[in-house]
């Protein structure tokens, strides 16, 4: 970002920083204003009256310090903290992109679900599907809300195994997390990296996964797997998808209730073991150029 450009947008948080501050009031949260470049004094002269905490700019030993802790590279950066203890615990890196596009604040203050709809974005706890590697999904074809509904709940109990790192590591998370239920122009140009075949009308409805391991930013290499080439897999995927299906007919069924918590979890534990294998190096890599 330019500096005009950042200087836009800093001008813009500051004509809703009455607002910001009234919603963070109402859910107990501080904002605290970190003055980075002390050589802009109109700019520091406007922001002197923002209704919020604001860092003495004579305080350059905090102002640095900060400065640094956060990986502040360019403004407006604004990451989301909770204090627990004596220990800083990082929600999320930068929102400033969110609080930028949500013109009626109505998802402040930023707290980053644990998985990413592809179809919505390709950020996720303040970084990118380029930048980090990222877990993603593949389930566009399936036209059944149940089996949509029961692997969205596998999928959140892995991102949030493996979420530990994304709120304490200023370094990032290890892994980011994302899904496609649906066709879309960033799910396609996925498949079109990783050398998938293209879906087709005639694939509407059918049930056919994709796992990848994405990682564009060391050479652009991915892992792969393919549900329906693996017999184990296969077997796990069709129970959930039996019990999914009787799940829609049947309100209340204990029998079926106990075989898609199984199933669920049999599947969860299919997703950990192929990216522990990743992490253990255990994977060949296929390369995108």
């Amino acid at each position: 970002m330019g500096p005009s450009k950042a200087i836009n947008a800093l001008l813009r948080i500051h004509d809703r920083s009455e607002e910001l501050a009234k919603r963070a009031n109402c859910k107990g949260i501080v904002i605290v204003n970190v003055p980075a470049d002390e050589t802009n004094e109109q700019f520091f002269e406007s922001f002197s009256n923002v209704p919020w905490l604001t860092i003495d700019i004579k305080e350059k030993y905090r102002l640095k310090e900060l400065i640094e802790r956060f990986r502040v590279v360019m403004i407006p950066h604004i990451p989301i903290l909770k204090l627990v203890g004596n220990e800083v615990q990082i929600l999320n890196p930068n929102s400033a992109n969110e609080l930028l596009f949500d013109v009626e604040l109505d998802n402040f203050p930023y707290i980053p679900s644990p998985i990413t709809d592809l179809n919505k974005s390709l950020d996720s706890y303040g970084y990118n599907i380029n930048t980090r590697p990222s877990i993603v999904f593949l389930m566009e074809s399936s036209h059944s809300d149940s089996i949509k509904f029961h692997v969205n709940k596998s999928l959140v109990e892995i991102a949030k195994a493996f979420s530990t790192d994304k709120i304490q590591d200023i370094e990032g998370p290890r892994f980011l997390f994302y899904f496609a239920f649906e066709q879309c122009d960033q799910a396609d140009r996925i498949r079109e990296l990783c050398r998938l075949p293209k879906l087709s009308p005639s694939d509407k409805g059918v049930f056919h996964p994709i796992l990848l391991i994405l990682d564009f930013a060391s050479g652009g290499s991915f892992y792969m797997k393919d549900f329906q080439k693996e017999e184990n897999e296969s077997v796990v995927l069709n129970r959930l998808v039996r019990a999914a299906g009787v799940k829609e007919k049947v309100t209340f069924e204990s029998e079926v209730d106990e075989e898609l918590t199984n199933s669920r979890s049999a599947l969860t534990g299919c997703f950990i073991q192929f990216i522990k294998d990743y992490e253990n190096m255990k994977l060949e890599a296929s390369y995108i150029l």
